[in-house]
């Protein structure tokens, strides 16, 4: 069974997920609010914790901590 919500959007923000529906290929709205919904559940990265990562990784190839490899056996003991 399904049930309808309302959502409180702004024109521009209405006129986006328009387009963002016709673009992906979505044939309703309610599909891909779905869609959304569904992405959200799975473990992306976000781009904070990537922009993190990679500074983190900056930080030590500066610092020559990395080991330049050509394949996982130059790093086996």
């Amino acid at each position: 069974m399904r049930t309808t919500i309302s959502v409180s959007l702004s024109r521009p923000e209405i006129q986006q997920v328009k387009k963002l529906v016709k673009q992906r290929g979505f044939s309703t709205t309610s599909s891909y609010i779905r869609y959304l919904l569904n992405e959200d559940d799975v473990d992306i990265i976000q781009e904070k914790e990537l922009l993190r990562l990679s500074h983190s990784t900056d930080t030590l190839y500066r610092t020559g901590k990395l080991i330049r490899a050509s394949s996982l056996a130059d790093l086996a003991p």
